[in-house]
C-alpha cells in the first residue's frame, strides 16, 4: 500500500491509504453508483437478517476450539457479533467513504485480537459470501436481479476485505514498530538510568577523593608553612651553632697550644724529678758511708776505752810511778765515752737521714710515677685536642653546609605551601566541574527519559527493575539458568544466576525465555538486542494478547509493591534523619564525629570490621526503627542506613551477630554490620542523591553463594550536607 506525502507515492506502515489511493480501489474493485445504489436496497432488505447471519458466521469461527479459547479469552462471542452486524450495516449503506474505513478497520483490528490471521479472516470473509449470496437468492426470483444483487454484494465483501487484511498488516507493522520503539525505549531508559547512576556515583566517588585531596592540601599546606617557619628558625639557630662552633674553633686552637705548653712543663718536671731522684739516691748512698763511718769511729771508740782500761791497770799496778799515765788513760777514757756519745748522736741523726732519704726516695719515685703519668695524659690530651680542633673544622663547614640546606628547605617549603595551595583551589574547581557534570547528566537522563516517555506507544507501557528467576534455551535446545533484573511488556535485562559474567551472544540470536512468574506466560520467543555490562538486553518477538495483557497486569502489580517499598523507604529515611539532627542538637554527637571518615580496623575481624567515631551513637539509636521497618511489609531483607562511603554501622538483628574466629563463611553470612560494602551496588546507594533510586543486585553471602535482590535507596542529608542513604532490600 501507498500512502502521498509532498506530491509523491511513499510505502506507509501502520498509516491508513490516502483518499486518492482509497478511490482507486473502490474503482477497481467496481464500486460505482449503481452498485452502491443496489448495495443500499439489499441493506435495507438484510436488516432482519443480520443477527442470524451473525451467529452463524461466529459459530462457523468458534468451531475450531482455538478460535473458541481465544474469543473467550478476549471478552466473549456476543460483543464481537454486535460489533460484526454493525460493520455490515455500514457497509451496505456507505460501502465508500471514511465511515465505512473506519468500520472495516474496527472489524479488522477486533479479529487481530482475537488471533484470526489474515488466512483465517480470508476463510470467515468466505462463510459471509456464502450467507449473503444465499439470502440474495432467496429473496430474488428474476435471474437478472439476483445476478445483479450477488455481483454487488461480492464487489463490497471483497473491497471490505480488503481494507480489514490492510488493517491487518498495518496492525501488524505498526505492532512491530512499537515493539521496536517499547524496546528501544527500555533499552535506553535502563541505560539512562544506569549510566547516570553510574556517573552520578562516579562524580560523587570523585568530589569525595577531591574533598580529601583538598582536605590534605590544606593540611599539608598547614605543615608546609609550619615546616617552612621551623627551617626558618632551624636556619637561624644553625647559624648560631656556626658562631658558636668558631667560637669553639678558637678556643680549641687556644687551648690546644696550653695543653702543648703544659705538656712541655710536664717532660721537663718529669726530667727534674729523675734528676732529684738520682740526687736523692746519692744522697742515700752518702747517708750510708756516714754509717760506715760511725761504726768504724764507735770500734775505735770502744777499743780505746779498752785501751784505757788496760792503762789504768797498768798505772795501778805501777803505782806512783804510773800515776800520771793514769791520769792520760782516764782523759783518753773521758775522751773515747764523749766520742762515743758524739757517735751516737751522729749515728742517730746519720740514721734519721737514711730514713729521711729512703721515704724521700719513695715519695720522689711516687712523684716521678705521677709526672711520668702527667705527662702521658698530657700527651694524649695535646692529640685529642688536635683531634677536636679537626672535627670543630668539619663541624664548622657542616654546620655553615647546614644552615645554607635549611635556608633552601625553607624556601622549598614555602613553595610547597603555595603549591598546596593550589591544588587546593584546584580540588575545588574539580569539585564543581564534577558536581556540573552531574547536573548536567541529570538533565539528559530527563530529557531521555522526557523523550521515552512522551512517546504514543509508552502511555500504557510498564518498565520494572525485578529479581525473576527464568531459564533461557539456545536453539540446539542447551538451556541456561538466567535471573531477570528488568522486565517490560517488551522485552527484558536478563544476568547469569550466579552473579558472573553472563553468556555472550550474538545479536540477534533467537532464544525461548521461561519466567516463573506470570506463570500464564509459559515459554516467550525473544531474540538479542545488545549486551549492558553485566546484562544483555532481549526483545520479546511473539507475545500473543492475552500473554501480553497478563505480564501488563503483573508487572503493575509489580510497581504497586515497590511504590509501597519507596514509600516505606521514605519514612524510615526521615526517621533517621530526625534521630541524627536531634543527636546534633542535643550535643549526644558532635558533626565532626557523625561525618567521621576515619575507619579503624577491628582487630582479629574476617572480613574486617570497622570502628568510627559515630558508631556508638548509631548503635543506640537505629536498632528499633531499622529492624521495625523490616518487619513492615512482607518479603523485606534488610534495612540499613550508610554512610557516603557505604560503610552500615549498625544492620539489623539478624546481620549483626559476634563474629566466629576462623570463619569468614559463616562471619560473611551473619556479621555484616561495622563493615564497608563498596561493591557497585553499595556505592551507588551511597552516592544516590534522587530521592528514589531502584536497583537489583547480587549480595554476596559468603562460600560462593550469591542472592539476587532489589532495593529502593533514598538519600539522607543533614543539614544540608549529604551523609550518605537509607537501603531498603527486598526480595524481587
Amino acid at each position: 500500500m501507498t500512502m502521498r506525502q509532498g506530491g509523491h507515492a511513499q510505502h506507509g506502515f501502520g498509516q491508513g491509504e490516502t483518499n486518492e489511493e482509497y478511490e482507486r480501489l473502490r474503482a477497481f474493485h467496481g464500486l460505482d453508483r449503481a452498485c452502491c445504489a443496489t448495495l443500499k436496497r439489499l441493506g435495507e432488505r438484510f436488516e432482519g437478517v443480520l443477527p442470524g447471519h451473525a451467529r452463524a458466521f461466529y459459530d462457523h469461527v468458534m468451531a475450531d476450539p482455538a478460535m473458541t479459547e481465544s474469543i473467550n479469552a478476549s471478552g466473549g462471542v456476543e460483543r464481537l457479533k454486535k460489533l460484526q452486524q454493525e460493520h455490515w450495516r455500514t457497509l451496505f449503506a456507505a460501502p465508500a467513504g471514511p465511515q465505512h474505513q473506519e468500520a472495516a478497520k474496527r472489524v479488522g483490528l477486533a479479529h487481530e485480537r482475537i488471533g484470526l490471521s489474515p488466512e483465517w479472516f480470508i476463510g470467515g470473509t468466505l462463510k459471509q459470501a456464502e450467507l449473503f449470496v444465499g439470502t440474495v437468492l432467496e429473496q430474488h426470483r428474476r435471474p437478472a436481479e439476483a445476478r445483479e444483487a450477488i455481483i454487488a454484494v461480492l464487489r463490497a465483501l471483497f473491497f471490505d476485505m480488503g481494507q480489514s487484511v490492510g488493517s491487518y498488516e498495518h496492525r501488524g507493522v505498526a505492532a512491530l514498530v512499537e515493539s521496536e520503539i517499547l524496546s528501544l525505549s527500555d533499552m535506553l531508559e535502563r541505560e539512562a538510568i544506569n549510566t547516570v547512576a553510574e556517573i552520578g556515583h562516579k562524580a560523587a566517588r570523585f568530589n569525595q577523593i577531591a574533598g580529601q585531596v583538598a582536605k590534605r592540601s590544606e593540611a599539608l599546606d598547614q605543615i608546609a608553612a609550619e615546616l617552612a617557619q621551623t627551617a626558618t628558625q632551624v636556619a637561624v639557630e644553625i647559624q648560631s651553632v656556626a658562631s658558636a662552633a668558631m667560637q669553639l674553633h678558637t678556643l680549641g686552637a687556644a687551648i690546644a697550644q696550653r695543653i702543648e705548653g703544659t705538656a712541655d712543663a710536664s717532660r721537663a718536671m718529669a726530667d727534674n724529678a729523675r734528676l732529684a731522684s738520682d740526687t736523692v739516691a746519692d744522697l742515700q748512698g752518702a747517708a750510708d758511708q756516714i754509717a760506715d763511718v760511725v761504726h768504724l769511729i764507735r770500734t775505735i771508740a770502744a777499743q780505746t776505752r779498752l785501751l784505757a782500761l788496760n792503762a789504768a791497770i797498768e798505772a795501778a799496778r805501777a803505782g806512783d810511778a804510773g800515776r800520771g799515765f793514769a791520769v792520760v788513760a782516764g782523759e783518753v777514757k773521758t775522751l773515747a765515752s764523749q766520742t762515743d756519745a758524739s757517735i751516737g748522736d751522729v749515728s742517730a741523726r746519720a740514721q734519721e737521714i737514711h730514713q729521711g732519704t729512703v721515704s724521700t726516695a719513695g715519695r720522689i719515685e711516687t712523684v716521678v710515677r705521677s709526672i711520668t703519668d702527667m705527662e702521658r695524659a698530657a700527651g694524649e690530651i695535646a692529640l685529642a685536642a688536635r683531634e677536636q680542633q679537626a672535627a670543630s673544622d668539619d663541624i664548622a663547614r657542616c654546620v655553615n653546609g647546614a644552615a645554607q640546606g635549611a635556608a633552601r628547605v625553607a624556601e622549598r617549603m614555602r613553595d610547597i605551601a603555595q603549591q598546596a595551595e593550589a591544588n587546593n583551589s584546584s580540588s575545588d574547581c574539580l569539585t564543581d566541574m564534577s558536581d556540573g557534570l552531574k547536573r548536567d547528566m541529570a538533565v539528559l537522563r530527563d530529557r531521555i527519559m522526557g523523550i521515552v516517555r512522551t512517546s504514543t506507544t509508552h502511555d500504557t507501557h510498564v518498565r520494572v527493575p525485578v529479581a525473576i528467576e527464568a531459564n533461557v534455551r539456545e536453539s540446539n535446545s542447551v538451556s541456561h539458568p538466567i535471573m531477570i533484573v528488568d522486565l517490560s511488556t517488551a522485552g527484558a535485562l536478563i544476568r547469569s544466576r550466579d552473579g558472573q559474567q553472563p553468556r555472550s551472544w550474538p545479536m540477534g540470536t533467537s532464544l525461548t525465555l521461561t519466567l516463573s512468574t506470570p506463570a500464564s506466560l509459559g515459554e516467550v520467543a525473544c531474540r538479542v538486542l545488545m549486551p549492558s555490562g553485566t546484562a544483555t538486553h532481549v526483545q520479546f518477538t511473539s507475545l500473543n494478547t492475552t500473554q501480553r495483557q497478563d505480564l501488563g497486569d503483573a508487572l503493575k502489580a509489580i510497581k504497586a509493591r515497590d511504590d509501597r517499598m519507596a514509600a516505606l523507604c521514605q519514612e524510615v529515611a526521615a526517621t533517621v534523619i530526625r534521630l541524627f539532627e536531634d543527636g546534633l542538637r542535643t550535643r549526644k554527637i558532635g558533626r565532626d564525629e557523625l561525618f567521621d571518615e576515619n575507619y579503624e580496623p577491628i582487630p582479629g575481624t574476617d572480613p574486617v570490621q570497622m570502628r568510627t567515631r559515630f558508631l556508638d551513637f548509631a548503635d543506640r539509636v537505629l536498632p528499633a526503627v531499622l529492624d521495625g521497618a523490616v518487619t513492615r511489609l512482607p518479603d523485606i531483607v534488610f534495612c540499613v542506613a550508610i554512610d557516603r562511603n557505604a560503610y552500615i554501622p549498625t544492620h539489623n538483628a539478624a546481620y549483626s551477630k559476634p563474629q566466629r574466629p576462623d570463619d569468614p563463611v559463616w562471619n560473611t553470612a551473619n556479621a555484616r554490620n561495622r563493615r564497608i560494602f563498596d561493591d557497585r551496588a553499595g556505592l551507588l546507594a551511597a552516592h544516590n542523591r534522587e530521592p528514589v533510586f531502584f536497583q537489583t543486585y547480587d549480595r554476596n553471602m559468603g562460600g560462593g553463594k550469591v542472592v539476587f535482590l532489589k532495593e529502593v535507596d533514598v538519600p539522607i542529608t543533614l543539614q544540608g550536607e549529604h551523609w550518605g542513604g537509607l537501603r531498603l532490600a527486598y526480595r524481587g
